[in-house]
């Protein structure tokens, strides 16, 4: 971990996350919580990248191929 932290630090990149808190005894739909998260980081993200007159990517946490296949277009 600490050599992924020299690597992204080396590079000047920032992390971006998006933190949701379940409630105890609460059912909790997931099936909208990542598409939303990813929509939500990205507009924060292009805001970024505007206000600095940059460029960038983002890199996406892996998912299984089960959770990511409701939310493919392709």
């Amino acid at each position: 971990m600490a050599s992924l932290l020299d690597i992204l630090e080396a590079h000047e990149t920032r992390v971006l996350a998006r933190v949701w808190i379940k409630k105890e005894r609460r059912a909790f739909d997931e099936s909208g919580v990542y598409p939303a998260s990813v929509a939500a980081l990205n507009e924060t993200f292009q805001a970024q990248l505007a206000h600095e007159h940059s460029r960038g990517m983002m890199v996406l946490d892996s998912r299984t191929k089960v959770k990511t296949r409701p939310m493919c277009t392709v």
